[in-house]
C-alpha cells in the first residue's frame, strides 16, 4: 500500500500521516502526489499495488501545488485507456461545500483513474470542512481501506 497526498494548506497531508500512523505498518509508503510521479511514469512498479489518495481542493476545483505535476501527467489524453489496469485505489477528498466545486480535485482524480482502467475499491469518500466531522470520516475511511 502507498499513501499519496495533495495538500495546499496541510490538512490533507496531516490526514495522510494520521492514516499512515493508525495503519501501523512500516511497509506502507507515504509521499506527495508530485513525489510519486516516477511511480506512475514507470507503471510496472504499481502493478497490483493499492494506493490511497488523500487530496484537498483549491481554487475552482483544482489540485494543490504538490499534486500539479502528477495531475498534468495523469490527465494526458495520450495515455492508453488501460494504462493503470493493474492498480487498485481509494480516494479521500477534502473540500468545503460552500464552494461550487466541492471536492473537485478528488472527483477529477477519481474519474480519471477509472478512465485509465484503475480499479476503485470503494466509491470516493469526502470530508466537508463545513461539517467538521473529520475524525468520524477518517475512522470510516480507515474501516473501508483495511
Amino acid at each position: 500500500m502507498i499513501i499519496l497526498y495533495g495538500s495546499q494548506t496541510g490538512n490533507a497531508e496531516s490526514i495522510a500521516y494520521e492514516i499512515h500512523s493508525r495503519l501501523n505498518n512500516n511497509e506502507i509508503k507515504i509521499m506527495s502526489l508530485n513525489d510519486s510521479l516516477f511511480l506512475f511514469q514507470n507503471k510496472e512498479i504499481l502493478n497490483y499495488e493499492k494506493i490511497i489518495i488523500i487530496i484537498s481542493t483549491t481554487g475552482n476545483g483544482d489540485v494543490p501545488i504538490n499534486a500539479e505535476k502528477w495531475w498534468r501527467f495523469i490527465k494526458n489524453r495520450k495515455l492508453e485507456k488501460d494504462y493503470l489496469n493493474e492498480l487498485y485505489f481509494d480516494v479521500l477528498a477534502l473540500g468545503d461545500s460552500n464552494f461550487d466545486y466541492f471536492c473537485g480535485a478528488g472527483k477529477k482524480i477519481f474519474k480519471r483513474l477509472k478512465q485509465l482502467n484503475a480499479i476503485s475499491l470503494n466509491d470516493i469518500n469526502t470530508i466537508d470542512d463545513v461539517d467538521g466531522d473529520y475524525e468520524d470520516k477518517i475512522d470510516h475511511f480507515l474501516d473501508l481501506i483495511q
